[in-house]
């Protein structure tokens, strides 16, 4: 009875520690999606990611490296299937219920750069959490596998990877992943996906200027033949002075200047503008004696499908290095004041 009474309480012992050893290991276990990126799939520089093509249900996006002398950036085109409303009808005991529409097309161009360098970290080199191996064709389901969600294609150093879309991670956070060649299974950040899939809003350009606002110490306005320079105050950018009385603010002028900084790009149009454009003005940028930017406003006739036949602003500065049309109100202010600044 002793024996037994011992076992049962070292038995005891050992089931109530291996549930405290369990219980501290999930309680401290990391969340899923901040575990560390543990296995490389492939290796490679952000420098060397050329080209970025996913295929899903619906849409594609395809994503071209380019270089020049203001340093990386990507031409993005995005292209979705634009279902149409079913044309209603009367109810009519004997008609046939019309087909459904055929899906049409539209196509999004645009330009992503300082907001392309985080996606381009994560995928040049790819980390995944944890390699799964090869996937049986039993459990092709468990994963997602069965039915794709659509490919990925990412090229660096001149070779092409390709990776089948799997499901998402228990939670939703991340993605199961299968490399084309190998056949070996990996779990991935979901948000890459999810960022080329939104590419449109997530990763289309919003800044008109790759330097901070700080490093300007003089600013040049051009209207046609006339120009203006100007300095911000104590190296404040929100109080703004003439270059020849840089202790006395010009108030218009800061006005002029803070709208200015409200600017955004909207919707990517082309590299240059249609030949009936009308320029407005241009701003160089300064830091010291070096010239650090360039801003180019213009004004055409609207051609977007939400334009409403009016003038169309568009800018164009050495980040964006696409023209790029802004908000009319804005603009239009910027445009009327321009007499008072540049005088």
């Amino acid at each position: 009875m002793k024996t037994n009474r011992s076992l049962f309480l070292h038995g005891g012992l050992l089931l109530l520690a291996s549930a405290l050893a369990y219980s501290g290991y999930t309680k401290s276990a990391p969340p899923a999606g901040t575990q560390r990126l543990e296995v490389q799939v492939w290796s490679g520089t952000p420098d060397q990611l050329s080209k970025i093509e996913l295929e899903m249900q619906g849409r594609k996006v395809t994503l071209e490296g380019k270089q020049d002398k203001e340093g990386r950036y990507y031409v993005g085109e995005l292209t979705r299937e634009k279902r149409k409303p079913p044309t209603p009808v009367k109810a009519d005991a004997g008609a046939e219920k019309p087909p459904e529409p055929k899906p049409e097309s539209e196509t999004v161009r645009f330009i992503a750069a300082s907001s392309m360098e985080k996606l381009a970290e994560q995928l040049a080199p790819l980390g995944a959490y944890r390699s799964l191996g090869k996937i049986a064709e039993g459990q092709a389901a468990d994963f997602g596998f069965d039915k794709p969600e659509g490919t990925l294609r990412v090229t660096v150093g001149g070779k092409t990877h390709a990776l089948e879309l799997g499901g998402t991670t228990p939670g939703g956070a991340d993605r199961y992943v299968r490399d084309k060649d190998s056949g070996v299974a990996y779990a991935i950040l979901g948000s890459i996906t999810r960022d080329l899939e939104n590419a449109d809003s997530r990763l289309t350009e919003r800044n008109l200027n790759g330097f901070e606002p700080a490093q300007v110490t003089r600013v040049r306005i051009s209207v046609g033949n006339q120009t203006r320079e100007l300095v911000p105050m104590g190296g404040n950018e929100s109080a703004w002075a003439d270059a020849e009385s840089p202790k006395q603010e010009d108030e218009t002028a800061t006005n002029w200047m803070v709208k200015l900084g409200r600017l955004r790009p909207n919707r990517y149009v082309a590299e240059k503008p249609d030949p009936s454009a009308t320029p407005v003005f241009a701003v160089e940028y300064f830091e010291g004696k070096k010239r650090i930017g360039e801003l180019v406003l213009v004004s055409a006739k609207g051609e977007g499908e939400d334009s409403d036949g009016k003038t169309e602003y568009l800018v164009r500065t050495n980040h964006t290095r696409w023209y790029a049309s802004v908000i009319r109100t804005t603009a239009e202010q910027l445009d009327q004041d321009l007499g008072s600044v540049v005088r």
